[in-house]
Formats: C-alpha cells, sequence, structure tokens
C-alpha cells in the first residue's frame, strides 16, 4: 500500500460493506474504485462533491 495515501475512509467504506455482503475486492481495488466515482482524491482525502452530496460526512 502507498505511504502517501490516508487509508482511513477506504477501510471505513471496506469495513461497512463488508458488514452487509462478501467482498470479491481487496482495498487497493476500493480505493481506486473511491477515486474514480470522485468520492475521495488520489491522496484519499474526502473530495468536496462527496461532502457536498454527502457520500461521506
Amino acid at each position: 500500500m502507498d505511504n502517501d495515501i490516508n487509508w482511513s475512509l477506504v477501510k471505513q467504506m471496506y469495513e461497512m460493506l463488508s458488514k452487509t455482503r462478501e467482498l470479491s475486492i481487496g482495498l487497493e481495488e476500493l480505493y481506486k474504485y473511491m477515486v474514480r466515482f470522485n468520492m475521495i482524491d488520489r491522496f484519499g482525502n474526502p473530495t468536496k462533491f462527496s461532502i457536498e452530496n454527502g457520500l461521506i460526512e
């Protein structure tokens, strides 16, 4: 894992999802998904978009 990335939001999302379903992806894949859909930036921080739309508190 990249040391420049804040993994806390990715780990929180992973834990939340794993409680409701069986996951077939790892943390790195989830990180890429979250960046791709503008939930977090490449450093793992929440984006303005995700905060304004209630995706991340």
